[in-house]
């Protein structure tokens, strides 16, 4: 009696692969799915064979990929059945490795939230970008050549930045470190002698700041230098500056009776002296068709023309305007008042029951304000957009700063309540901490931020950069 003849092998069918990219080191192990793999004796990526081939079941196996140049290639698996025929869903890509070229900037806050930019080649489909062992804490953007990320918070020191993609892990280099300096570490001798004092500063962006001294001299930044002190024009003194936009600026001079207008050239008289009763001791300039000045009894606009003065009915006595018709101010007995575009409202109280003097006031929009107070202890208090919230106590605030809701920074005196310390205090959301920063003790009078990661601070002959 003749046996029944065994049924043939049926070719493999390669249906998927996962993952269907890897570098071109090789290694990555690949899970293919299909029909008839039993049995599959070799997988063959391209023309060059893979390795360590195991049969999972009759409809899926794994396979380590081999070393391959980069780009797309065909992989087949053979049975006793054949070899399976190239289909579309079979393709690897052999990714080429992430190489990182720079970083800008190369460094940041201990902190944590610069936000930088990497540059290289072989960038696309970045999963991960690690600064040291902690990855990056949000990825901005990416491309080929270059990926936004910003920092994660990192101790003190340099930590080699890498970059992850299907490619594998981008190797360190001279051009891939990243450097987490102290709070407030860069430093600047402004030049201006120990018969003055740098008091006020105004930034617009990262790369154009503007300062102002008791003797009538402008200092200007540009993001990695100062230069050395000028006369505002005929200015015989200078006190608050306020400048909206890169090479634009106002100033309060000559004990507060002239406005001035700085046009990225020269100085010129923006508000005449109106009358030498009449001082102005605040300015806040949210454009350039639009100020504010306030005074001990007047306030005076500016449309972008000219300037319309008010008697003013109560002291403001710091201000700042976020627009034409929304800016907050107080006085030294701790009333707050509001602009809302036809005038100051009522004074109200917003100190509780704090005994402080307060000092300044920043707002980041119309629902949100914050006021320090400073004197021989602190406290700091929000505007919400409909009230003032009870203050929080904190070290001796003075001068402050808000580039947004979750972030302020501060100048501190009387840290430690030793009447010699001084210090920079950052407020982010859940409160403030306060740090002296290092090097020689600086009584910092003003501090201007653009951002949770830059802001300068000033004050006697030298100028912060931080935080």
């Amino acid at each position: 009696m003749l046996s029944a003849a065994a049924a043939p092998v049926k070719r493999p069918v390669v249906s998927g692969l996962s993952p269907s990219t890897g570098p071109t080191a090789g290694g990555t192990v690949v899970t293919i799915t299909g029909r008839n793999l039993a049995g599959a004796s070799r997988v063959l990526f391209g023309s060059t064979p893979g390795t360590g081939v195991k049969v999972l079941s009759a409809n899926k196996i794994s396979v380590k990929a081999p070393k391959h140049a980069g780009g797309k290639v065909n992989v087949r698996v053979t049975t006793k059945g054949g070899t399976s025929v190239v289909v579309a869903r079979g393709a690897f890509s052999y990714v080429l490795s992430p190489v990182v070229s720079g970083l800008s900037p190369s460094t940041g806050p201990t902190a944590g939230g610069t936000l930088v930019t990497i540059t290289g080649v072989n960038l696309s489909g970045a999963t991960q970008v690690l600064f040291g062992s902690k990855p990056a804490t949000e990825l901005v953007s990416a491309s080929a050549t270059r990926i936004q990320v910003r920092a994660p918070g990192n101790t003190l020191g340099v930590t080699a930045v890498r970059v992850v993609t299907a490619g594998g892990t981008s190797v360190q280099n001279s051009a891939s470190s990243f450097e987490y300096t102290a709070p407030w570490r860069k430093r600047f001798d402004l030049g201006v002698g120990t018969s003055t004092s740098v008091n006020y500063v105004s930034c617009a962006s990262a790369s154009f700041c503007a300062a102002t001294t008791w003797d009538g001299r402008a200092l200007f930044f540009n993001g990695s230098a100062w230069s050395a002190p000028t006369k505002m024009g005929s200015a015989a003194d200078a006190f608050e500056i306020s400048c909206p936009a890169v090479n634009a600026c106002f100033a309060i001079v000559d004990n507060g009776t002239r406005v001035v207008f700085f046009n990225g050239t020269t100085w010129t008289t923006s508000r005449p002296a109106e009358s030498s009763d009449w001082s102005l001791g605040d300015i806040s300039c949210p454009s350039v068709t639009f100020c504010m000045a306030t005074g001990e009894d007047l306030w005076s606009v500016f449309n972008g023309t000219s300037w319309t003065t008010t008697p003013a009915e109560f002291l403001v006595y710091k201000i700042d305007c976020v627009s034409s018709t929304f800016c907050a101010g107080i006085d030294m007995g701790g009333k707050a008042s509001i602009y809302d575009g036809t005038g100051w409202k009522e004074p109200i109280s917003i100190m509780g029951s704090h005994q402080e003097y307060l000092q300044d006031v920043s707002c980041v929009s119309a629902r949100f304000c914050m006021a320090t107070m400073g004197d021989w202890t602190g406290a700091s208090v929000i505007y919400n957009g409909r009230t003032w919230e009870e203050p929080v106590r904190a070290d001796p605030l003075h001068a402050v700063s808000c580039a947004s809701v979750s972030f302020c920074a501060a100048t501190v005196t009387y840290l430690g309540f030793d009447f010699t310390s001084y210090g920079m205090g950052t407020y982010d959301s859940s409160g403030w901490t306060t740090l002296v920063p290092p090097g020689p003790k600086a009584d910092m009078r003003d501090v201007s931020c653009v951002s949770a990661t830059f802001c300068v601070a000033v004050g006697g002959s030298t100028a912060l950069v931080g935080p």
